[in-house]
């Protein structure tokens, strides 16, 4: 990812878009009349090279507007890592766990070279682990299939819902759309298996993003991220159930990244090449609390139970 150092305003930002897009038009190979937009056809790399191009934008913004918010986003952090603390504070391993957390993001907030690096570290790993997913769906998902529903919940999500599919307040306070649902849980819970399938990714970043991604024998693809252990290998069945990982996300450590709120599982679910939200394809749960959710969002309930 390039290094991004200027704040480019809204107008900046529309320009380039332009020039990347045409750049990607005439970079691609010419059409004649008649042409097919199939796979393969010149139509269709045109279209390719320039949702490309649009997509390499859209990341140098999102990149630069989590950059303005480095030091904020740090600081979360470390107050999500305090409030933790305080709600143990009888459990001698987890305050000295804490301890070293919040010291080395600290540190990092004194070396604002290494926390850039570290942010677009994670923010490359995150996006990395999107695309293969997709990618991954593109290839094994047959085209036009209805799929079912995940047969169960990753977690128990006793502790409800912290953050839906492209939560406004999660873009507001990252800068980036959140392209999952966060299930808060205990650091180092169970992570199951929502389906039985395959697995198609398994990717230990140390204590950058790291997540598995799995999908189900009827089509559906998604990806558990802030992994803090992973407990399977890609191309290794699974059964709806069983253990694929341990969760992660407290702040400064193994697998949480630097865009975390806390310990949690995020899943994303991917379906005909896109993003869905997993609320769609996740089982009913009438006792899941939405936390800092102003409302719930029923019709996802209804929508799931039209497919089960």
């Amino acid at each position: 990812m390039p290094r991004v150092d200027i704040d480019l305003p809204r107008p900046g930002w529309e320009l380039i878009t332009l020039v990347a897009v045409a750049w990607a038009i005439g970079a691609a190979a010419p059409g004649r009349a008649g042409d097919s937009d199939a796979v393969g056809s010149p139509a269709f790399d045109r279209v390719q090279a320039v949702a490309v191009a649009e997509g390499d934008v859209r990341r140098l913004r999102d990149e630069q507007a989590v950059l303005d918010r480095k030091e904020d986003i740090l600081r979360v952090q470390i107050e999500a890592l305090q409030e933790e603390a305080r709600g143990d504070s009888g459990n001698v391993d987890l305050q000295t766990a804490i301890a070293t957390a919040t010291e080395r993001l600290r540190d990092l907030l004194t070396d604002k070279q290494r926390l850039e690096e570290d942010l677009r570290a994670s923010l490359t790993q995150l996006w990395d682990a999107q695309g293969e997913a997709v990618q991954l769906q593109q290839k094994f998902y047959r085209y036009g299939r209805q799929p079912g529903v995940l047969s169960r919940w990753p977690v128990e999500p006793r502790r409800g819902i912290s953050a839906g599919f492209r939560d406004k307040s999660y873009a507001t306070r990252f800068g980036v759309p959140h392209d999952g649902l966060d299930i808060p849980t205990p650091q180092g819970t169970d992570i199951a298996a929502a389906a039985d399938g395959v697995v198609l990714s398994a990717k230990d970043n140390g204590y950058g993003f790291s997540s598995v991604t799995l999908q189900s024998d009827d089509g559906i693809t998604y990806l558990y991220g802030h992994v803090s252990a992973i407990l399977v290998e890609r191309g290794e069945r699974v059964r709806a159930g069983g253990i694929v990982a341990r969760s992660g996300g407290r702040p400064g450590t193994r697998g949480a990244g630097l865009l975390t709120t806390g310990p949690h599982v995020h899943v994303e679910v991917i379906v005909d090449g896109e993003h869905r939200d997993p609320l769609q394809y996740l089982p009913r749960r009438d006792d899941v609390q939405w936390r800092n959710t102003p409302k719930a969002q029923p019709r996802f309930w209804r929508m799931n139970e039209a497919r089960s």
